[in-house]
């Protein structure tokens, strides 16, 4: 052989070697970035085992289908050795189909919660989102499998439409429950507050009425016959113990009297819309008439300005020697001579202004069924109602009141003096804190002065001395005496919370309890909801007579049905359509699992699986016969060739 073609055949043979380093390398990471994105990819297996979960029950469905992801995605990466015909089967279409599913899922999604809101438009799109990726995991089986993916799908997404929305509801309902909870113990709470003060003032205003009426008066009697009339007419409690502590002086002798006289002030007072202020101010002018028994200017004037005619009232009763009816200056010129007793002019005024032809008569009668006398009447039922339950806290709690005043009388004189050496002991904090400070400054004030110091540093030096003094008193031994007997005081409080379990009592129960859903209490599950919620709402729309067999809607059709129905769908898949397993399965996921070999796979047993698979590869040592430039590329080709192979059976 010739020195030049044996000198050409050592440059092929290093150049042979050079590209086999090269291979070497370019295989090296191919497998990491196999084995890289099989982890990606398992991670979004994962992911997908996770959400479908939720559903009850769909593993199996879940697992099949994420297999046939795993299988196509892996396929594009490494790329096919085979050319499929089927458009479905094309990983990189599938990719696209997926693409474009969730980009009209996203713009549905963003339509149908502008239209309908994002409770009913997200429940639609979790649907169709759902129906859309059933339809690209089953086309790995052709369309048949699309169609019938698109049909798990459907029924999976109703499945989480119902989880979510019961979801929600169970959420507003905890919400609804603390609500209706808050607003009882609430209105509890002011009812007790609101009966308590009016069961105490109700107390002290008989003991006050009592002073003014007669000694062998039924006080009980008249507060209960006052409290009747609040019942019954505009007036309101309050103001009828107050007339009656204005008119008692004049008509205390006589508690029917007194009852009259209310009423008859009521009736014009109401009857010309007076205000409690009128009405209080004719009470004073009666009263003044009958304490004095004499009839004045003053007190009639006081009447007649709140648009009652006193004066007409006074003339009407009275006469003149031949029997004719006086005129009303005749009847005041009486008046100011004091010719008129204040007895005649109170039931003169009486007669008047019950005369039912004056139209003051049955006026509060006839406001009691105005709006605004139910209100006030309304008002007063319900003070009555908050009264009773203040009267029975009152009556109770006084029992506890008397016992502490009893115990207080007998230890005063030790609390006095434990309380005056508390307030000593904080007394000396204070001043020591003070003394700190004012040396501080003091000295600060010293050195600034000595040093010349004018502005920032000035400012400087007394926010030091400031920060010194604070620091002396936190560590000075009175502050750590007292910062010891706070925590003697916590660690005294952290034993009492145990005691017993105290600690839950203090919102940790109630917690609890609140967190619980509907389901604690009526013990819905989860098809319970979902039938409720889809009967009723197809039974709205299309009438029940018009529900077809297997309909997702129809009476009786929850989740446990939903689930079914994608199992049935599943197996369907499995029966009609093998599965392609040409990169190889981890493992075979149940027994009678269909699937679709190739020349030159190899299946291995169960025994023979739980051996466990390699894959290596190894180049030290290898040598390659090269007799044209055609032998490079048949053994690169071959390498990979077998690279795939051990892959494929270690499952990688």
């Amino acid at each position: 052989m010739k020195a030049a073609e044996i000198q050409e055949l050592e440059e092929r043979q290093k150049s042979l070697v050079k590209g086999q380093r090269e291979l070497q390398t370019s295989l090296e990471g191919t497998t990491k970035a196999l084995i890289k994105n099989q982890k990606a990819y398992q991670d979004l297996a994962d992911e997908i085992d996770r959400v479908l979960t939720k559903i009850n029950n769909l593993k199996g469905a879940q697992g099949k289908m994420q297999n046939r992801v795993v299988e196509e995605d892996s396929r594009e990466i490494i790329g096919s050795q085979q050319e499929n015909d089927s458009f479905w089967k094309t990983p990189w279409k599938v990719g696209l189909l997926n693409m474009a599913g969730k980009s009209v899922a996203n713009l549905g999604e963003a339509y149908l919660n502008s239209w309908l809101g994002p409770t009913t438009g997200n429940q639609i799109s979790t649907v169709l989102g759902s129906v859309v990726s059933g339809v690209v995991m089953g086309s790995v089986g052709g369309l048949p499998g699309a169609v019938i993916g698109g049909l798990v799908g459907g029924v999976a997404g109703i499945a989480n439409a119902a989880v979510q929305t019961f979801t929600n509801q169970d959420e507003a309902y905890k919400a609804a429950a603390q609500e209706f909870y808050s607003d009882a113990m609430e209105k509890q709470k002011q009812s007790l507050q609101n009966g308590t003060a009016i069961a105490a003032r109700r107390e002290t205003d008989q003991i006050s009425i009592s002073r003014l009426l007669r000694e062998d008066a039924d006080v009980q009697g008249y507060m209960e016959s006052i409290q009747q009339e609040a019942n019954a007419t505009p007036f309101q409690y309050e103001e009828l113990v107050s007339l009656s502590k204005t008119l008692a002086p004049g008509f205390g002798d006589d508690t029917d009297r007194m009852l009259k006289m209310l009423q008859v002030i009521g009736d014009a007072g109401f009857a010309v819309e007076m205000d409690e202020n009128g009405r209080k101010a004719i009470a004073t002018a009666l009263n003044q008439m009958e304490v004095t028994d004499k009839a004045t200017l003053e007190s009639l004037k006081q009447i007649q300005g709140q648009g009652i005619d006193a004066y007409g009232a006074l003339a009407a009763s009275l006469r003149d020697e031949q029997g004719n009816e006086l005129s009303v200056e005749e009847a005041l010129e009486l008046v100011s001579k004091g010719e008129i007793s204040g007895e005649d002019a109170v039931e003169a005024l009486i007669r008047y202004l019950t005369d039912p032809d004056k139209g003051y008569a049955g006026a509060m009668e006839e406001q009691s069924r105005t709006y605004a006398g139910l209100t006030s009447t309304v008002e007063g039922l319900w003070n009555n109602i908050d009264a009773a339950m203040g009267a029975g806290y009152t009556e109770k709690r006084k029992e506890g009141l008397t016992a502490e005043v009893d115990w207080l009388g007998e230890n005063s004189e030790g609390m006095e003096k434990i309380y005056s050496q508390i307030g000593q002991y904080q007394a000396e904090l204070e001043n020591e804190k003070q003394r700190l400070y004012l040396e501080a400054m003091e000295t600060a004030a010293a050195e600034a002065e000595a040093q010349e110091l004018t502005g920032a540093a000035a400012g400087e030096a007394l926010a030091k001395a400031e920060m010194e003094a604070r620091a002396k008193y936190l560590t000075s031994d009175g502050y750590r005496e007292f910062e010891d007997s706070q925590l003697r005081i916590v660690r005294t409080a952290q034993e009492s919370a145990l005691i017993g379990d105290a600690w839950q009592s203090l919102g940790y129960r109630m917690g609890l309890e609140f967190e619980k859903g509907m389901n604690s209490v009526i013990g819905w599950g989860l098809q319970s909801f979902a039938d409720r919620t889809h009967r009723e709402a197809r039974r709205e729309v299309y009438g029940e007579e018009n529900f077809l067999p297997g309909d997702p809607y129809a009476p009786g059709f929850g989740a446990p049905q939903a689930v079914g129905i994608a199992n049935q769908a599943v197996h369907l898949i499995e029966e009609e359509t093998a599965l392609p397993n040409a990169w190889g399965l981890d493992r075979v996921p149940y027994d009678g699992y269909r699937a679709i070999l190739h020349e030159g796979e190899q299946v291995l047993t169960a025994r023979e699986a739980r051996k466990g698979r390699n894959v290596a590869v190894n180049f030290a040592g290898a040598n390659f016969s090269v007799r044209e430039e055609a032998d490079i590329d048949r053994i690169a080709q071959e390498i990979v060739a077998q690279i795939s192979r051990a892959a494929m059976l270690a499952g990688v």
